[in-house]
């Protein structure tokens, strides 16, 4: 912007006759003043207008539970959420927007939309089998597995099972501790379960030894028999 506090018929270079002028072109502009039919000689200012930033290109990187929106902006920066920093996390999907700061200028706002990855929940530890004296492996019921494909993992031994249903039962398994977790059909994976402890196959016993067997007689109808 250009003025001046001079009186008469103001005329500037740019043909405006206002007291002051705004251009957005880098030069030397000159006004001149015109009073009782006299003209002034010209002033002159020179306009160094201060350039606009570009505006910030956005990364954005969807994680599992996160996004992270990104910039190599210079300037001083401000996002839509109130950050000042170069890049940020978020955990709730949408467009979030950034401006830079430059001698002044504020550029327009980047974009970015973010669409963080779902993180599975944690399945549901449900009925334990455990092993019996005439069966050596126990079982246990799995739920709240997600929609679509997924994946669990046992551990220890990092054994993996597939499916599609939302409730799942694992079989086989010797006696020991396992925990479970379940990977969804993004690559997000879900919190540990709760401990399955399946227990050592009951022993079964011994076969009983047959002792003495006593007869029935003519005054006893029935006869007994001693197992040891």
């Amino acid at each position: 912007t250009l003025s001046t506090n001079a009186s008469g018929s103001l005329l500037w270079n740019t043909g405006q006759s206002s007291a002051s002028i705004t251009v957005n072109s880098a030069g030397t502009y000159t006004v001149t003043t015109t009073v009782n039919g006299c003209t002034s000689a010209a002033g002159s200012g020179v306009a160094s207008p201060k350039s606009t930033p570009a505006t910030p290109a956005v990364t954005v990187t969807n994680n599992c539970g996160n996004t992270v929106l990104s910039t190599t902006a210079t300037g001083t920066l401000l996002w839509n959420t109130g950050q000042s920093t170069a890049s940020i996390t978020v955990i709730t999907a949408g467009t979030y927007t950034v401006t830079t700061t430059v001698n002044g200028c504020t550029s327009a706002s980047g974009s970015g939309i973010a669409a963080p990855k779902a993180v599975p929940a944690t399945p549901t530890v449900g009925t334990i089998v455990q092993p019996t004296c005439s069966v050596s492996t126990g079982s246990v019921t799995l739920s709240n597995l997600p929609s679509g494909s997924w994946t669990l993992t046992r551990n220890p031994g990092n054994v993996t099972t597939t499916g599609t249903t939302a409730t799942a039962t694992i079989t086989g398994l010797a006696a020991g501790t396992y925990t479970y977790t379940v990977k969804n059909a993004v690559g997000c994976v879900s919190g540990i379960t709760t401990n399955v402890v399946i227990n050592t196959q009951p022993a079964t016993p011994a076969k009983p030894a047959k002792g003495t067997v006593t007869q029935p007689t003519c005054a006893v109808p029935t006869g007994s028999v001693v197992l040891s």
